[in-house]
């Protein structure tokens, strides 16, 4: 049986961050964090089609053509993380 070829359906970059996501919605993420540590690292989102893709300084947004956003990263506010998902 043939495999289907894997494509990439958006990017997004902020600063020295940098994601990509597949049409199979593997997400490839990398860059640096603020230290000047180089990092990537890939994870999956959920089945539906992503239909816009939003990047911060430490945080991605993703929102999906049903309407439901997933973030991955964190969010801060005055200096204090608010939101979390790593």
């Amino acid at each position: 049986m043939k495999k289907k070829p894997l494509y990439v359906t958006h990017v997004a970059a902020c600063r020295s961050r940098s994601v990509a996501v597949l049409c199979n919605n593997e997400v490839y993420e990398w860059g640096y964090v603020e230290s000047g540590k180089q990092f990537s690292c890939v994870y999956q989102l959920p089945e539906g089609k992503v239909s816009q893709v939003e990047i911060g300084l430490s945080f991605n947004m993703f929102l999906m053509d049903n309407g439901d956003v997933w973030m991955s990263g964190e969010i801060q506010q005055n200096g204090e993380i608010v939101m979390d998902t790593s």
